[in-house]
């Protein structure tokens, strides 16, 4: 088993994957409760049911878009930030095998 150190980490890597992380989440969690909304408003009222629906899907899409814009703001920047932690007082010691 070595020890290594993690010294820098790429930003826009980590921002990619935050990015995609934070959509994937609210896709999986947000979009299903967005529909079972929908489908009780449609109980209420089926015109306004429908477009509440519909209306409720485009506000669940465009929350994934503006989650996977901050988990790429913050991922980078939380990468940056650790490129200058790492630099003053070392990285962080991990065990491969």
């Amino acid at each position: 088993m070595t020890t290594q150190t993690i010294t820098k980490i790429d930003p826009v890597s980590v921002g990619k994957v935050y990015a995609v992380t934070l959509a994937a989440i609210i896709l999986i969690i947000g979009l299903p409760i967005a529909i079972i909304i929908g489908l009780f408003s449609m109980l209420a009222s089926p015109i306004m049911g429908i477009t509440a629906l519909v209306g409720i899907i485009i506000v669940a899409i465009i929350a994934a878009a503006v989650y996977a814009a901050m988990g790429f703001i913050f991922g980078a920047l939380g990468a940056f930030i650790y490129n200058i932690a790492a630099g003053k007082v070392g990285g962080v010691k991990i065990d491969l095998e």
